[in-house]
Protein backbone atom coordinates (compact mmCIF):
# COMPACT_ATOMS: atom_id res chain seq x y z
CA UNK A 1 0.00 0.00 0.00
CA UNK A 2 1.23 3.27 -0.76
CA UNK A 3 1.66 5.72 2.02
CA UNK A 4 -0.51 8.55 2.28
CA UNK A 5 3.10 11.02 1.78
CA UNK A 6 4.21 9.69 -1.04
CA UNK A 7 1.14 9.28 -3.09
CA UNK A 8 0.44 10.95 -6.81
CA UNK A 9 -2.65 12.49 -7.18
CA UNK A 10 -5.45 10.67 -8.10
CA UNK A 11 -9.13 11.52 -8.86
CA UNK A 12 -11.21 11.80 -5.36
CA UNK A 13 -13.98 13.67 -4.28
CA UNK A 14 -14.08 17.10 -3.25
CA UNK A 15 -14.54 18.59 0.29
CA UNK A 16 -18.16 18.77 1.53
CA UNK A 17 -18.20 22.71 0.70
CA UNK A 18 -17.01 22.10 -2.75
CA UNK A 19 -19.71 20.56 -4.90
CA UNK A 20 -19.20 19.11 -8.92
CA UNK A 21 -16.57 17.82 -10.80
CA UNK A 22 -13.51 20.28 -11.80
CA UNK A 23 -10.46 19.54 -13.46
CA UNK A 24 -9.16 16.23 -15.47
CA UNK A 25 -8.52 13.47 -13.45
CA UNK A 26 -4.80 12.98 -12.43
CA UNK A 27 -3.08 9.71 -11.34
CA UNK A 28 -2.35 6.37 -12.70
CA UNK A 29 -5.83 3.83 -13.81
CA UNK A 30 -4.47 1.47 -11.52
CA UNK A 31 -4.10 4.02 -8.00
CA UNK A 32 -7.27 3.91 -6.29
CA UNK A 33 -7.57 6.08 -3.10
CA UNK A 34 -9.21 5.05 0.11
CA UNK A 35 -11.06 7.49 1.70
CA UNK A 36 -12.44 6.35 5.05
CA UNK A 37 -12.31 6.95 9.02
CA UNK A 38 -8.83 6.13 10.55
CA UNK A 39 -10.83 3.44 13.19
CA UNK A 40 -12.69 1.83 10.52
CA UNK A 41 -9.74 1.39 8.42
CA UNK A 42 -7.36 0.45 11.38
CA UNK A 43 -9.87 -3.09 11.40
CA UNK A 44 -10.33 -3.57 7.95
CA UNK A 45 -7.08 -2.72 5.92
CA UNK A 46 -5.45 -6.12 5.68
CA UNK A 47 -8.28 -7.72 4.64
CA UNK A 48 -8.77 -5.34 1.90
CA UNK A 49 -5.73 -4.92 0.75
CA UNK A 50 -5.64 -8.74 0.46
CA UNK A 51 -8.67 -8.89 -1.66
CA UNK A 52 -8.48 -5.46 -3.39
CA UNK A 53 -4.84 -5.94 -4.52
CA UNK A 54 -3.98 -9.34 -5.45
CA UNK A 55 -0.67 -9.89 -7.21
CA UNK A 56 0.07 -11.02 -10.93
CA UNK A 57 1.95 -12.94 -12.10
CA UNK A 58 4.75 -10.75 -14.15
CA UNK A 59 8.50 -11.14 -13.77
CA UNK A 60 7.96 -10.41 -10.09
CA UNK A 61 4.44 -10.36 -8.54
CA UNK A 62 3.40 -7.01 -8.78
CA UNK A 63 -0.01 -5.77 -7.58
CA UNK A 64 -2.58 -5.32 -9.74
CA UNK A 65 -3.90 -2.15 -8.18
CA UNK A 66 -2.30 0.61 -5.63
CA UNK A 67 -4.48 1.77 -2.65
CA UNK A 68 -3.64 4.80 -0.14
CA UNK A 69 -5.56 5.45 2.39
CA UNK A 70 -6.53 9.14 3.87
CA UNK A 71 -8.71 10.23 6.13
CA UNK A 72 -11.66 12.43 4.55
CA UNK A 73 -10.45 15.43 7.41
CA UNK A 74 -6.70 15.15 5.94
CA UNK A 75 -5.30 18.13 5.18
CA UNK A 76 -3.77 16.13 1.61
CA UNK A 77 -7.44 15.43 1.10
CA UNK A 78 -8.00 18.08 -1.47
CA UNK A 79 -4.91 16.95 -3.78
CA UNK A 80 -6.29 13.08 -3.35
CA UNK A 81 -9.22 13.66 -4.47
CA UNK A 82 -8.56 14.35 -8.07
CA UNK A 83 -7.11 10.78 -8.78
CA UNK A 84 -8.76 8.80 -11.09
CA UNK A 85 -10.12 5.96 -8.81
CA UNK A 86 -12.05 6.68 -5.73
CA UNK A 87 -13.37 4.33 -3.06
CA UNK A 88 -15.41 6.14 -0.37
CA UNK A 89 -16.14 3.57 3.04
CA UNK A 90 -18.58 5.04 5.29
CA UNK A 91 -21.98 4.94 6.17
CA UNK A 92 -24.64 6.75 3.89
CA UNK A 93 -24.55 9.65 6.35
CA UNK A 94 -21.44 10.33 5.83
CA UNK A 95 -20.42 13.28 3.24
CA UNK A 96 -17.92 11.36 1.16
CA UNK A 97 -19.80 9.23 1.02
CA UNK A 98 -23.34 11.12 0.15
CA UNK A 99 -21.44 12.69 -2.63
CA UNK A 100 -20.61 9.38 -4.48
CA UNK A 101 -24.43 8.60 -4.09
CA UNK A 102 -25.66 11.99 -5.48
CA UNK A 103 -23.65 11.71 -8.18
CA UNK A 104 -24.65 7.95 -9.05
CA UNK A 105 -27.84 9.65 -8.05
CA UNK A 106 -29.64 6.49 -6.07
CA UNK A 107 -30.45 5.76 -2.70
CA UNK A 108 -28.86 2.19 -1.19
CA UNK A 109 -29.57 0.38 1.90
CA UNK A 110 -26.60 -0.95 3.58
CA UNK A 111 -24.76 -3.05 3.15
CA UNK A 112 -24.11 -1.93 -0.51
CA UNK A 113 -21.93 -0.79 -3.35
CA UNK A 114 -22.63 2.25 -5.38
CA UNK A 115 -20.74 3.60 -8.27
CA UNK A 116 -20.85 7.02 -9.94
CA UNK A 117 -18.33 8.91 -12.78
CA UNK A 118 -16.98 12.73 -12.72
CA UNK A 119 -18.27 12.98 -8.74
CA UNK A 120 -14.79 15.34 -8.08
CA UNK A 121 -13.32 15.34 -11.43
CA UNK A 122 -13.61 14.32 -15.02
CA UNK A 123 -12.83 11.21 -16.16
CA UNK A 124 -12.79 9.95 -12.60
CA UNK A 125 -14.67 6.75 -11.39
CA UNK A 126 -15.80 6.18 -7.97
CA UNK A 127 -17.37 3.79 -5.63
CA UNK A 128 -18.98 3.81 -2.50
CA UNK A 129 -18.99 1.02 -0.18
CA UNK A 130 -21.92 2.21 1.91
CA UNK A 131 -21.82 0.21 5.73
CA UNK A 132 -24.48 0.40 8.45
CA UNK A 133 -23.88 2.17 11.73
CA UNK A 134 -22.92 -1.38 14.03
CA UNK A 135 -21.35 -4.25 12.43
CA UNK A 136 -19.37 -1.75 9.91
CA UNK A 137 -16.62 -3.41 9.78
CA UNK A 138 -17.71 -6.94 9.21
CA UNK A 139 -19.93 -5.46 6.58
CA UNK A 140 -17.06 -4.04 4.25
CA UNK A 141 -14.75 -7.76 4.54
CA UNK A 142 -18.94 -9.02 3.31
CA UNK A 143 -18.92 -6.99 0.47
CA UNK A 144 -14.89 -7.08 -0.80
CA UNK A 145 -15.66 -10.24 -3.34
CA UNK A 146 -18.35 -8.31 -5.15
CA UNK A 147 -15.96 -4.94 -5.23
CA UNK A 148 -13.20 -6.47 -6.23
CA UNK A 149 -15.01 -8.46 -9.35
CA UNK A 150 -16.42 -4.35 -10.19
CA UNK A 151 -12.52 -2.81 -9.96
CA UNK A 152 -11.45 -5.49 -11.88
CA UNK A 153 -13.78 -5.37 -14.68
CA UNK A 154 -13.61 -1.67 -14.94
CA UNK A 155 -10.22 -1.44 -15.37
CA UNK A 156 -10.10 -4.52 -17.87
CA UNK A 157 -12.92 -2.75 -19.88
CA UNK A 158 -10.70 0.52 -19.54
CA UNK A 159 -7.46 -1.56 -20.66
CA UNK A 160 -8.87 -2.86 -23.38
CA UNK A 161 -10.69 -0.18 -24.66
CA UNK A 162 -7.30 1.70 -24.75
CA UNK A 163 -5.59 -0.82 -27.03
CA UNK A 164 -8.28 -0.44 -29.28
CA UNK A 165 -8.13 2.99 -29.67
CA UNK A 166 -5.87 3.04 -32.80
CA UNK A 167 -9.47 0.48 -34.01
CA UNK A 168 -9.22 -3.03 -35.42
CA UNK A 169 -7.35 -3.98 -38.15
CA UNK A 170 -9.65 -5.54 -40.41
CA UNK A 171 -7.59 -5.80 -43.11
CA UNK A 172 -5.65 -8.18 -41.40
CA UNK A 173 -7.97 -10.15 -39.92
CA UNK A 174 -8.98 -10.82 -43.69
CA UNK A 175 -5.49 -11.54 -45.03
CA UNK A 176 -5.05 -13.85 -41.93
CA UNK A 177 -8.02 -15.50 -42.14
CA UNK A 178 -7.23 -16.41 -45.98
CA UNK A 179 -3.74 -17.39 -45.86
CA UNK A 180 -3.53 -18.44 -42.22
CA UNK A 181 -6.36 -20.62 -41.48
CA UNK A 182 -7.00 -18.30 -38.34
CA UNK A 183 -8.34 -14.67 -37.12
CA UNK A 184 -7.77 -12.66 -34.70
CA UNK A 185 -8.35 -9.06 -33.73
CA UNK A 186 -5.05 -7.04 -33.87
CA UNK A 187 -5.07 -2.97 -33.20
CA UNK A 188 -4.64 -1.18 -36.08
CA UNK A 189 -1.42 0.68 -34.42
CA UNK A 190 0.50 -2.82 -34.50
CA UNK A 191 3.31 -3.34 -36.82
CA UNK A 192 2.68 -6.52 -39.07
CA UNK A 193 5.21 -8.56 -40.66
CA UNK A 194 4.71 -12.39 -42.27
CA UNK A 195 7.73 -14.45 -41.63
CA UNK A 196 8.21 -17.87 -43.65
CA UNK A 197 7.40 -20.52 -44.47
CA UNK A 198 3.86 -19.80 -42.10
CA UNK A 199 4.35 -17.20 -39.37
CA UNK A 200 2.34 -14.07 -38.56
CA UNK A 201 3.95 -11.71 -36.43
CA UNK A 202 2.16 -8.12 -34.65
CA UNK A 203 4.60 -6.11 -32.18
CA UNK A 204 3.80 -2.50 -30.61
CA UNK A 205 7.20 -1.22 -30.10
CA UNK A 206 6.12 2.56 -29.28
CA UNK A 207 8.11 3.71 -27.14
CA UNK A 208 7.10 6.96 -24.79
CA UNK A 209 10.26 7.67 -22.40
CA UNK A 210 10.93 3.87 -21.17
CA UNK A 211 10.64 1.09 -23.33
CA UNK A 212 7.48 -0.83 -24.14
CA UNK A 213 7.03 -3.91 -26.40
CA UNK A 214 4.44 -6.12 -26.91
CA UNK A 215 4.32 -8.69 -29.41
CA UNK A 216 2.08 -11.58 -30.66
CA UNK A 217 3.28 -14.16 -33.32
CA UNK A 218 0.93 -17.02 -34.67
CA UNK A 219 2.25 -19.96 -36.60
CA UNK A 220 1.18 -23.79 -37.27
CA UNK A 221 1.93 -27.02 -37.73
CA UNK A 222 -0.15 -29.73 -39.98
CA UNK A 223 -1.66 -32.15 -37.86
CA UNK A 224 -2.05 -33.19 -34.20
CA UNK A 225 -0.06 -35.87 -32.42
CA UNK A 226 -1.86 -36.47 -29.45
CA UNK A 227 -2.83 -34.06 -26.27
CA UNK A 228 -1.00 -30.52 -26.80
CA UNK A 229 1.76 -30.46 -23.43
CA UNK A 230 3.22 -27.68 -21.45
CA UNK A 231 6.57 -29.38 -22.46
CA UNK A 232 5.67 -29.08 -25.95
CA UNK A 233 4.14 -25.25 -25.67
CA UNK A 234 7.64 -24.14 -24.01
CA UNK A 235 9.93 -25.81 -26.43
CA UNK A 236 8.10 -24.93 -29.57
CA UNK A 237 7.98 -21.31 -28.12
CA UNK A 238 11.58 -21.43 -28.13
CA UNK A 239 12.65 -22.18 -31.00
CA UNK A 240 10.26 -19.42 -31.95
CA UNK A 241 12.30 -17.34 -30.14
CA UNK A 242 15.99 -17.80 -31.02
CA UNK A 243 14.59 -17.64 -34.98
CA UNK A 244 11.54 -15.30 -35.25
CA UNK A 245 12.01 -12.47 -32.71
CA UNK A 246 14.48 -10.04 -32.95
CA UNK A 247 15.78 -10.04 -29.68
CA UNK A 248 16.98 -13.84 -28.97
CA UNK A 249 15.47 -15.28 -26.17
CA UNK A 250 14.57 -18.61 -23.74
CA UNK A 251 11.70 -19.77 -21.87
CA UNK A 252 12.53 -19.64 -17.94
CA UNK A 253 11.24 -22.96 -16.49
CA UNK A 254 10.32 -21.53 -13.53
CA UNK A 255 8.14 -20.20 -12.23
CA UNK A 256 5.01 -21.47 -14.38
CA UNK A 257 1.70 -21.03 -14.42
CA UNK A 258 0.09 -23.90 -16.64
CA UNK A 259 -4.16 -24.54 -17.44
CA UNK A 260 -5.89 -25.97 -20.05
CA UNK A 261 -8.17 -24.31 -22.44
CA UNK A 262 -11.42 -26.04 -23.65
CA UNK A 263 -11.66 -23.23 -27.17
CA UNK A 264 -11.50 -22.70 -29.36
CA UNK A 265 -11.42 -25.65 -31.71
CA UNK A 266 -10.68 -28.55 -30.18
CA UNK A 267 -9.20 -26.87 -27.01
CA UNK A 268 -5.18 -26.58 -25.98
CA UNK A 269 -2.75 -25.77 -23.59
CA UNK A 270 -1.49 -22.44 -21.97
CA UNK A 271 1.53 -21.32 -20.14
CA UNK A 272 2.78 -18.60 -18.70
CA UNK A 273 6.32 -17.85 -17.62
CA UNK A 274 9.11 -14.92 -17.76
CA UNK A 275 11.15 -14.89 -20.74
CA UNK A 276 14.98 -13.82 -21.14
CA UNK A 277 16.90 -12.37 -23.64
CA UNK A 278 19.97 -14.50 -24.70
CA UNK A 279 22.53 -11.75 -26.44
CA UNK A 280 22.84 -9.11 -23.95
CA UNK A 281 24.56 -10.07 -20.95
CA UNK A 282 25.48 -6.40 -19.93
CA UNK A 283 21.92 -5.26 -20.07
CA UNK A 284 20.04 -8.32 -19.38
CA UNK A 285 16.12 -8.57 -21.00
CA UNK A 286 13.05 -9.95 -19.60
CA UNK A 287 9.31 -9.97 -19.02
CA UNK A 288 6.22 -12.21 -18.95
CA UNK A 289 5.18 -14.23 -21.41
CA UNK A 290 1.61 -16.28 -22.46
CA UNK A 291 1.69 -18.75 -25.06
CA UNK A 292 -0.97 -21.29 -26.34
CA UNK A 293 -1.35 -24.54 -28.33
CA UNK A 294 -4.68 -24.21 -30.32
CA UNK A 295 -5.85 -27.71 -32.40
CA UNK A 296 -8.05 -26.66 -35.19
CA UNK A 297 -9.70 -29.82 -36.28
CA UNK A 298 -11.30 -28.06 -39.37
CA UNK A 299 -8.33 -27.08 -41.10
CA UNK A 300 -6.53 -30.29 -39.46
CA UNK A 301 -3.94 -27.58 -38.06
CA UNK A 302 -1.92 -26.95 -34.70
CA UNK A 303 -1.11 -23.62 -33.62
CA UNK A 304 1.23 -21.87 -31.96
CA UNK A 305 0.23 -18.62 -30.20
CA UNK A 306 3.09 -16.29 -28.55
CA UNK A 307 2.77 -13.09 -26.95
CA UNK A 308 5.30 -11.67 -24.96
CA UNK A 309 5.76 -8.29 -23.29
CA UNK A 310 9.13 -6.06 -22.35
CA UNK A 311 8.13 -2.73 -19.67
CA UNK A 312 11.21 -2.40 -17.40
CA UNK A 313 10.24 -0.66 -14.63
CA UNK A 314 6.48 0.16 -15.58
CA UNK A 315 3.57 -1.39 -13.95
CA UNK A 316 2.16 -4.11 -16.42
CA UNK A 317 -1.32 -5.31 -15.36
CA UNK A 318 -2.76 -3.48 -18.23
CA UNK A 319 -0.81 -4.60 -20.92
CA UNK A 320 -0.81 -8.20 -19.60
CA UNK A 321 -4.49 -7.91 -20.17
CA UNK A 322 -3.72 -6.57 -23.39
CA UNK A 323 -1.92 -9.89 -24.44
CA UNK A 324 -4.67 -11.48 -22.92
CA UNK A 325 -7.58 -10.14 -24.78
CA UNK A 326 -5.10 -10.58 -28.23
CA UNK A 327 -4.69 -13.98 -27.39
CA UNK A 328 -8.46 -14.77 -26.26
CA UNK A 329 -9.18 -13.35 -29.93
CA UNK A 330 -7.96 -15.93 -31.96
CA UNK A 331 -10.61 -18.17 -33.71
CA UNK A 332 -10.55 -21.23 -35.84
CA UNK A 333 -11.20 -20.60 -39.70
CA UNK A 334 -13.41 -22.80 -41.74
CA UNK A 335 -11.81 -25.40 -43.80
Amino acid sequence: MTSLRTALPLTLIAAAACSGSSGMAMGDANSIIVVAEAELWEEVRDTVLQALQPAIFAVRSEPTFKLTHVEPSHEDWRELRRFRQILAIGTASDWWVQEVLSSADTTVTAPAIAQASNVWARGQGAAALVVPERGAADAVRAQLGELAALLDHGYRRWAIRRMYTSGRDTALADTLAREGGFSIEVPEVYTFRREEPRGFLAFNDQMAGTPLVRSVYVTWREGAAGPPTPEAALAWRDSVGQSVYDWPQRSQREPLQVRRLPEPGAGGVEVRGVWSGTEDETFPQAGPFITRIVDCPETNRRYLLDAWLYAPATDKYQYVIQLETLLGSFRCAAA
